[in-house]
């Protein structure tokens, strides 16, 4: 397992989205989505979909899966 795909990973669920993940990480978004779905890959599942999910939604989903 890679420690850096998950740190991106955890940046990007964290900070709600790729985009904001950015300017945390300083990574491209390029950068980011191939660590992303190499983490998928090596896990077989996917970890982000390509929705927006509104802030109330994003903790619910986060204290839920916690």
């Amino acid at each position: 397992m890679d420690w850096d795909r998950l740190k991106t990973f955890y940046h990007v669920a964290t900070a709600g989205s790729i985009s904001r993940a950015m300017d945390t990480i300083h990574l491209s978004q390029s950068a980011i989505t191939r660590q992303i779905q190499s983490l998928e890959h090596s896990l077989k599942t996917k970890l982000l979909s390509l929705i927006h999910i509104s802030e109330p939604t994003r903790r619910y989903a986060i204290s839920y899966a916690v």
